[in-house]
């Protein structure tokens, strides 16, 4: 059964065992192997809240989402389409611009969206001559959210206190970062997902945070025999360049 999605996005599940040193993460994709790290569990609470607390007060957000898994349909209002993957761009308070790929009637086509407080334009080369249209593409959905006090990433940040250290892991590029795992119920953390796509039930939730920088890396959201969910922090705080509609000043 796929449940009625708002729009967009997470992708792998890494499992790990747990342990107190540095380890390569057990991810879809093979991570290289780093020297041991001795370290002392954190506080997960404390961890977890300057986490969010980083990321929520940053005036810009680059991310990239990918979904693997049994398609995944998401109800627009020009159709269901199977999301794929998807570049989000986020500009506080309240601007969010989303490149995805998705199918549509079978075939693999991009859609793009940009949203500014409650409203909305997307893009698609079939359905609009890849021009920018005005409508509501996503039901009840304000970029705002994401950072207004007591939802979006505060919720999310408060759903999560349960999450456990599971040590510290090698990414890709060789940084450390603190891994917390653990169960969630899928709507208090749908702002991992930009509250673009609302997931309902419960799903084994993985987060990794920069061991010295302490911003959160990737969110992955699994939800078994369903679909999984990464979505990797690739620009914090950096300079972003939109392609916004003329009507949103662009």
């Amino acid at each position: 059964m796929i449940p009625r999605l708002t729009l967009l996005f997470l992708l792998a599940a890494p499992t790990l065992a747990a342990c107190s040193d540095l380890v390569p993460s057990a991810s879809a994709t093979a991570l290289p192997t780093v020297a041991v790290l001795e370290a002392p569990p954190p506080d997960t609470a404390e961890l977890l809240t300057q986490a969010f607390h980083n990321i929520r007060s940053s005036a810009t957000l680059r991310l990239e989402v990918q979904h693997s898994g049994e398609p995944w349909l998401i109800a627009t209002d020009v159709g269901n389409v199977a999301f794929e993957q998807a570049g989000v761009s986020f500009v506080a308070p309240d601007t969010l611009q989303v490149d995805a790929g998705v199918r549509i009637f079978g075939l693999a086509a991009g859609v793009d969206l940009f949203a500014r407080g409650e409203q909305q334009w997307y893009r698609n080369a079939l359905l609009t001559g890849g021009n920018w249209q005005g409508g509501i593409l996503v039901e009840n959905f304000n970029p705002q959210q994401l950072v207004a006090p007591g939802s979006g990433f505060d919720r999310a940040a408060q759903a999560l206190l349960g999450l456990t250290w599971q040590g510290l892991v090698a990414l890709e590029d060789g940084r450390p970062a603190h891994l917390l795992s653990g169960p969630a119920r899928g709507e208090e953390v749908s702002a991992l997902l930009v509250n673009l796509v609302q997931l309902t039930g419960e799903v084994q939730t993985e987060v990794y945070i920069d061991m010295d920088t302490l911003l959160p890396l990737r969110f992955v959201l699994s939800q078994p025999d369903i679909a999984t969910w990464e979505v990797r922090v690739t620009a914090v705080n950096a300079a972003v360049q939109l392609d916004a509609p003329l009507q949103a000043g662009g």
